[in-house]
């Protein structure tokens, strides 16, 4: 579950990333009355649910015909920080995602992103970066990890390290410390784990990688949900 928006009386209109199908939205009816499919708790953002619809070509709204959750994700909204993260990701994914593609792998991919952020015990301040740039692979555009002493500066606009050093505050090349922990970011956020980053150096990177989404994909547009956890993160 992605996003809904309320119609008319009792009616919503959802949006769901579907993993064989992609983006679709659907029309749904009778929302709160005993015999609704779909229950208000199932409109949080990334619930988890198992659908049944007749996928008819070149139709905007669609309906459904059974929906059931299948993978509970109750600690993502009664955490203040995990819910903060998950409006995060899926403002990230509605900026990201066109409505036409299908990609199995980016769906199992974000699932297992819910699935991990829901069971975390964990800090949970390096999350979004780690989302981020796994995200990123599946996107088409995943940063390319060739730092070395002769190129210690990442290159947000070339999407690599160079031996060009940053000039001016405009420039799209890191300062060599935070180059430094994207390096190490993008060495170990290849698996489940990551590292921890200092807090600063944090605060800089999501900036930067939000701002390596806008040149990558001219129409991510600014997100809303990253003050919001910056202050809880603080």
């Amino acid at each position: 579950m992605l996003h809904h928006v309320r119609y008319g009386d009792n009616g919503v209109v959802v949006k769901l990333y579907v993993r064989n199908t992609g983006l679709k939205s659907f029309m749904i009816k009778g929302l709160g009355s005993k015999k609704a499919l779909v229950r208000p708790a199932y409109l949080q953002p990334l619930t988890l649910l198992e659908i049944i619809f007749e996928d008819i070509p070149h139709r905007e709204l669609l309906h459904l015909k059974d929906a059931r959750l299948y993978r509970y994700t109750e600690s993502l909204h009664s955490s203040v920080v995990k819910t903060a993260i998950a409006f995060f990701m899926t403002e990230v994914i509605q900026r990201s995602i066109r409505e036409f593609e299908t990609n199995t792998e980016m769906f199992d991919f974000l699932e297992n992103a819910i699935i991990q952020l829901n069971k975390s015990q964990e800090q949970l301040s390096e999350f979004p970066l780690w989302f981020l740039l796994r995200l990123a692979r599946y996107l088409g555009f995943q940063p390319l990890n060739n730092a070395s002493t002769q190129k210690p500066w990442f290159d947000l606009g070339a999407g690599s390290f160079t031996d060009i050093p940053p000039v001016g505050e405009s420039s799209m090349i890191l300062e060599k410390e935070v180059s430094s922990d994207f390096a190490l970011m993008l060495t170990s956020y290849t698996s489940d784990q990551y590292l921890h980053v200092r807090f600063t150096h944090r605060k800089y990177l999501l900036d930067a990688l939000l701002y390596y989404y806008s040149i990558h994909l001219p129409e991510f547009k600014e997100l809303k949900t990253p003050a919001i956890f910056k202050e809880i993160f603080h």
